[in-house]
Parts: structure tokens; sequence; C-alpha cells
């Protein structure tokens, strides 16, 4: 497997060649025509994908850090209610304080327009009859006696004055102010509990810091992701170009061997030709020497003292031999060739 090398990040998130890199790049262009490193910046990669996938990531890491922007504001928003409508309820209640004074001032005067004094026994049957009341409410820790019973049984057989009528029914009034009071406290304590709570939970969470750190982590997820795509798609590309280079080569090379056994099966075609040329010629020169002596023996004695017909014959022979040995070294040749040549087919086969 090839390594992928050569490749640098761009601002835009791609892969290029440094200059160095791209400076062989255009040399590597120029040798030959041969090109023997691929680059990435050559490729074709998936930019749409890329961009799809880093637009989904900055949306969710959007949407994260929105909603805890939103909550964040929600929160604050509550917790503001809660503190208004603390104070409402403390409000209520002072004014409720005053609506109690008021109805102790209406009673202090109540009994000055009835002439009621604390000593009188009215005043003592009206504040005996608010004992029992409290004590059947479970206001305190009065006990009611079997005699306490009986008088109250009796007092209300009697039937109560105008006086003790209008007291007990501003008691009844003032009862429900405290009452309402106590709920308003009741809720100022809950509202101020829960307010405490959120403010502390906020001081050690940070929301926004969090959905910060959150989206920070999914767009750092998003971006090892699409740089690991990025080295996938860089890696198979060029172990693609490297495998098509190589196949190429390979081509290449079984060209250039089949040239060269064309050219080996012409030289040896072309050895044979020469061989049955020198043959031929050979037993042309062959025939014309047998010719020679033939006619050297019928010349007369003076004629072969003459050396004609000798030198004739001679340099013929002297032909002969030479040719002779140019026919074996040529078969000899002839059989080296053949040998390589079946010794190729062979190979071929293998």
């Amino acid at each position: 497997m090839s390594k992928m090398t050569s490749v640098q990040m761009t601002t835009g998130g791609m892969y290029a060649p440094s200059a160095e890199q791209a400076a062989r790049h255009a040399k590597d262009g120029k040798d030959s025509g041969k090109r023997s490193t691929v680059f990435a910046g050559d490729m074709n990669l998936r930019s749409d994908s890329i961009l799809a996938r880093k637009q989904k990531a900055q949306r969710e890491a959007l949407k994260i850090v929105s909603k805890a922007f939103s909550d964040d504001l929600e929160t604050d928003k509550q917790q503001e209610e809660r503190l208004k409508n603390i104070e409402e309820l403390k409000n209520k209640n002072l004014e409720g304080q005053s609506q109690l004074k008021d109805i102790e001032d209406m009673q202090g005067a109540l009994m000055e327009e009835y002439g009621i004094t604390e000593d009188s026994q009215e005043y003592e049957d009206l504040q005996f009859m608010r004992k029992v009341k409290d004590a059947m409410k479970g206001v305190g820790d009065t006990e009611l006696s079997k005699e306490d019973l009986t008088r109250y049984s009796e007092l209300q057989k009697q039937g109560i004055t105008e006086y003790q009528e209008r007291a007990l029914s501003l008691d009844r009034e003032a009862e429900s102010i405290q009452s309402q009071m106590q709920k308003n406290r009741n809720e100022i304590g809950m509202e101020e509990d829960a307010y405490h709570d959120v403010k502390m939970e906020r001081l050690g969470k940070a929301p926004m810091a969090g959905a910060k750190e959150d989206a920070e982590k999914i767009m750092e997820a998003a971006g090892k992701d699409i740089i690991g795509e990025l080295f996938k798609e860089a890696k198979d590309h060029i172990d693609e170009k490297t495998e098509e280079e190589q196949e190429k080569q390979k081509e290449k090379a079984e060209e250039k061997k089949e040239e060269e056994k064309e050219k080996a099966i012409r030289e040896a075609e072309e050895l044979e030709r020469k061989m049955l040329m020198e043959q031929a010629m050979k037993s042309s020169d062959s025939a014309k020497v047998q010719a020679a002596k033939a006619r050297a023996q019928s010349q007369s004695v003076q004629e072969v003292i003459d050396g004609q017909a000798i030198d004739r014959i001679s340099t013929n022979v002297d032909k002969t031999a030479e040719l002779d040995k140019e026919l074996r070294e040529i078969m000899d040749k002839m059989r080296l060739l053949q040998e390589d040549i079946k010794g190729a087919a062979v190979d071929d086969m293998v």
C-alpha cells in the first residue's frame, strides 16, 4: 500500500501540495512526460459532502448554544418572576398587618360604643367563647374541661349579645386575613428556596459555558470526521492512481518485450536469408572452382607454368575457405539466437 504524502491543509479545509512539492510536481511533468508522484490537490474530493457535514455540525452546535441561551433567558425570567412574586406577597402581608391593626382598633371602638370594659361579664363571656373556638380549631394547647363545655352550651342557649356578635364577626375577618398571610408566608418561603437553589446551580454549572464546551466538542468531532474522510479519500485516490501507473508501466514493459521479440525474430529471419544466400554463393563458387580445376588440368604445361590458371584457382580456393568460416560463424549465431528465442517463449508460457 502506498503512503499519502505531500499533502497540506488549506484555509478552506482542503488539501494541496506545498510550494516545494508543487515545483517538483511541475518538474515531474517535464521529465519525459512521466509522473511518479500523485498529489491530493489533483484529486476531485467530495467537497459537497464535506461542506454538508460541516454545515450540519455547525447547525447542531448552534442549536445547543441557542437552546442553552434560550434556557438561560427563561431561567432569568423565572428568577425575576420569583423575586417579583416574593415582593408582591410581602406587600400583601404588610397590607394584611395593616388590616389586622384596623380590626384591632375597631374592636376597641366597639367596646367603647357598647360601654364594655375588660372586667365586665359580657366581655368575659366573649373571651370564653373565643377560647372554645380556638380549642375546637386546634389552635394552641388549650384543652376544654367538662365544665367548659357545659358553660359554652348554656351561653349558646342563652344567646349572644349584639356586641359579642359584632366582635366575633371582626374575629372571623381577622382570622381570614391571618390565614391568607400565612399562605403568603409559605409561598414566600418556597419561592425563596427555589430562587436560591437555581442561583447555586447556575453558579456551579454555568449553562452557557457548558453549552459552548458542548458546541466546541461537536465541531471538533466533525472536524476529525472530515479530516479522516479527506485522508481516506486521498489515500484511496493515490492508491488508485498508483495502481493505474503500475498497470501502464507493466503494459509498456510487455510492449517493449514484444517489440524485442519481434526484432529478434526479424534479425533471425534476416540471418537465415543471408545464410541461404551465402550457401547459394558457396555452391556457385564451388562449381566455378571445380570447373577451373578441370580447365587447368586440360591446359598445357606451358599455361600452368604461366601461372594464370593456378592463380585463379588459388584465389577461388582461398575465398571458398573464408566463406566456409563465415558460414560456420553464421550457423553458430543462428543456433544461439534460436535457443534464445525458444527460451523467451518458454518464459512467456510460465
